[in-house]
């Protein structure tokens, strides 16, 4: 029992991480990408 719940408490902190990442990774895009367009103008 003892191992099946650190499995699951490994699983959920890899997938709260993998949406951390994926949402940091969003907002660096948009701001890259606004910021490119204000110099191209």
């Amino acid at each position: 029992m003892g191992q099946f719940a650190r499995g699951c408490y490994t699983i959920l902190i890899l997938c709260t991480a993998l949406v951390v990442f994926a949402y940091i990774t969003g907002f660096l895009s948009v701001n890259v990408s606004a910021l490119t367009n204000l110099m191209g103008l």
